[in-house]
């Protein structure tokens, strides 16, 4: 009898020794389980922040790309502006080229004149070739800024949704976990069929009908 109770004991201590064990695997599983999800938030916020630090120099960057942006198209308008003039003085030489051409009197001063016109034109020429070449120089560089301007945008963009997916994981990740809940099914409860009862139909009894016999008259003969 002891040595029984003796072997219910062991057992009994054996039980309670594994259910210590099994709690204390599940509490530092689930321990585990906590410590990666919060270095994991803690990542993620490391590269939230570097990409807010990139997304900051890029908005820096693409702020002066489009200052200068705009202070080359001013240039290129002041150009413009100043060779509508210098072709408008070349129309008024044209101009008073053929009028010089048209003149009969003092041939000798307005052949000077056409001289001195003719080195003005030239050098005007000079001048509008020079522009000119400017101009293409400043065209190129613009084209140069809208390109780089243009990939800084792209790249923007490209930070910018990195930081959403980025802060959607985080959110999911914060979220508490839910188990999903399972309902009991239940079985349909079945009504057994009742046929209803057919009462027999009773036809009505009918009485024949009797007619009452009559008797012919019979009426005397009358001799004649």
């Amino acid at each position: 009898m002891e040595v029984l109770i003796l072997i219910l004991l062991l057992g009994l201590a054996g039980l309670v020794a594994y259910f210590f064990k099994f709690s204390s695997d599940d509490a530092k599983q689930q321990k585990n389980t906590e410590d990666a999800k919060v270095k994991k938030i803690s990542d993620l916020e490391i590269e939230i922040s570097r990409k807010d630090a990139e997304m900051k120099k890029m908005m820096d960057e693409r702020q002066k790309l489009e200052e200068e942006f705009f202070k080359v198209k001013d240039q290129v308008d002041i150009y413009k502006k100043e060779n509508a003039e210098l072709m408008s003085k070349v129309k008024v030489l044209e101009k008073a080229k053929e009028e010089s051409q048209g003149a009969k009197e003092d041939i000798r001063q307005k052949e000077m004149m056409l001289q001195q016109e003719t080195v003005a034109r030239q050098k005007l020429q000079g001048e509008i070739s020079l522009k000119e070449m400017e101009m293409d120089k400043i065209n190129k560089e613009l084209e140069t800024v809208k390109l780089e301007l243009k990939t800084k945008t792209q790249m923007f963009d490209g930070l910018r949704g990195q930081y959403d997916e980025l802060e959607a994981e985080i959110v999911r990740l914060r979220e508490p976990k839910v188990e999903p809940k399972v309902e009991p099914k239940v079985e349909p409860k079945v009504e057994p069929k009742v046929e209803p009862k057919v009462e027999p139909k009773v036809e009505p009894k009918v009485e024949p009908k009797v007619e009452p016999k009559v008797e012919p008259k019979v009426e005397p003969k009358v001799e004649p």
